[in-house]
Order: C-alpha cells, then sequence, then structure tokens
C-alpha cells in the first residue's frame, strides 16, 4: 500500500505543470457535479417522503367509524387496462382530481387490516382515480361486501414504510392474528388470512371477456366467501396477493 502511494506522489511531482492545473480542475468539476447530484436526490426523496406523510396525515383524519358515515355505493367505470404505478406527484394530482369529481363523496365501505395499520375506503370500480382515494372493486356488479364470491379489493403499493395505500399489504402474515376487515353500512364482516403469495400481473380470463377463469387468483367461486388484496410488487413486474376466508359477521349497532 505504502510502494503504490510513493508511486502515485512521484508520478504527480514528475507531471508538468499543465497537467497538473487540468486534474485539478477536473477533480474540481466532478466534485461539484457529485455535491449537486447529492443535494437534487435528497430533495426529491424529501418532497417524496413530504408528500406520502401529507397523504398518510390525510388519511388518517378520514378514518371515521364507518357507522358514522353516509354510504352511497355508486358503481364508476372500470379501466384497468390503463391502470400504472404512479409517482407521489401524480398520486397527489389524481386525488386532488377524484375529490374535485366527487369519487370521495360515494365510498361503498371501508376495508382494514388491524396487522399492518390500513383503514381506506372502498370505491366500486378499478380506475386512476378511484385508487387514488382508496381501495378500489374490481367486480362490485358481481360480488358485494360481505357476500358469497370473491371480494377482490385492488390498491396502489407506492413502495413507502408509510402507511399510504397498500403500501404496507406486502407486509401481511399469514397467521392467526391475522384478520381482514370489511364494512358495509351495517356490518363488519371478519376474514382470516390464509394465503399470500406474487402472481404474474395479467391473470387468465375467459376468452373474449374479462371474467376470470378457474385458474385466476381474481376467480369468484360463489360456493365460497372470501376477500382478496390485490397490488404491485416493488417494481410492478408481479402482484401480491393476500386471500382471507369468512369468519363471521356483527352487526355495527353491537359495536361499541
Amino acid at each position: 500500500m505504502n510502494n503504490q502511494i510513493n508511486k502515485l506522489y512521484e508520478y504527480w511531482q514528475n507531471l508538468a505543470p499543465g497537467k497538473k492545473k487540468l486534474i485539478q480542475r477536473s477533480f474540481l468539476i466532478v466534485s461539484a457535479l457529485v455535491v449537486i447530484l447529492f443535494a437534487l436526490v435528497t430533495a426529491y426523496n424529501s418532497d417524496n417522503k413530504n408528500i406520502m406523510s401529507s397523504y398518510a396525515h390525510d388519511s388518517a383524519k378520514s378514518s371515521i367509524k364507518a357507522k358514522k358515515l353516509k354510504f352511497k355505493p355508486q358503481v364508476y367505470s372500470s379501466d384497468i387496462d390503463n391502470v400504472h404505478m404512479i409517482t407521489p406527484y401524480e398520486l397527489q394530482d389524481y386525488r386532488q382530481t377524484a375529490l374535485k369529481r366527487g369519487y370521495g363523496d360515494n365510498y361503498a365501505g371501508y376495508v382494514s387490516v388491524p396487522q399492518i395499520g390500513l383503514y381506506l375506503p372502498i370505491l366500486n370500480g378499478v380506475n386512476m382515480y378511484t385508487l387514488a382515494l382508496g381501495a378500489a372493486a374490481y367486480y362490485p356488479n358481481e360480488v358485494q361486501i360481505g357476500g358469497a364470491g370473491n371480494y377482490v379489493l385492488a390498491g396502489h403499493n407506492m413502495n413507502t414504510s408509510l402507511n399510504v395505500l397498500f403500501s404496507r399489504v406486502p407486509n401481511i402474515r399469514v397467521a392467526k392474528n391475522s384478520i381482514i376487515i370489511l364494512t358495509d353500512k351495517k356490518k363488519n364482516y371478519y376474514y382470516h388470512v390464509t394465503d399470500k403469495k406474487l402472481v404474474r400481473p395479467y391473470q387468465p380470463v375467459i376468452r373474449g371477456t374479462i371474467t376470470p377463469t378457474k385458474k385466476s387468483v381474481l376467480y369468484s367461486d360463489k360456493n365460497k366467501k372470501q376477500v382478496t388484496l390485490f397490488t404491485c410488487n416493488y417494481n410492478g413486474t408481479r402482484r401480491w396477493v393476500i386471500v382471507g376466508q369468512y369468519d363471521y359477521e356483527q352487526h355495527l349497532n353491537n359495536i361499541n
């Protein structure tokens, strides 16, 4: 190591003055660029964190007990093919537009997962605006909250540890204390988590339709009561699927 340092020192001493100045200037320029890049990355991450923190705070403020809310379960048009991953800035824009258009006035219910602190409104229909506000029901015309079949809820994973939309859904564990609660205007419906897996983003459907086949994780078996939470992994190449099987239900008037 000392020999290498000595060789570098001798090399530097033998350099012509002009070359020394050129190397010094290049070093200063590169150092300045590194400092500027670091500052830009830090500022960008800080802005993203502030946006996510603000969103999480706003969502927490709106988490009023379901039995005190007025439900207007309107079915919005689905645009599943055009749903894509978004940045925190885009999420903010979509959310503001959704609220201006009145999407926030028509919640079908609520979904909560105590294990990860999730509590979100449910909107009927999957598009970029419903997903900006909460969880979006895939097939609201076929399966109702608490009803028979597979009640599929989609949500954005924003790749943050903050409690924003479905960002913490990949942290759900298959365990005895893992429960998913769906709420409509009358009851809470309790499900225990039975399965968790990563799947391909495009699930098989019946030819010429959007109806999922039996091989799809979105398939609805009318002989079962289950809920499925559906969200992207960190880079959007796969989908996390969390499945809960029905346990029991409780009328809201009987909950303290």
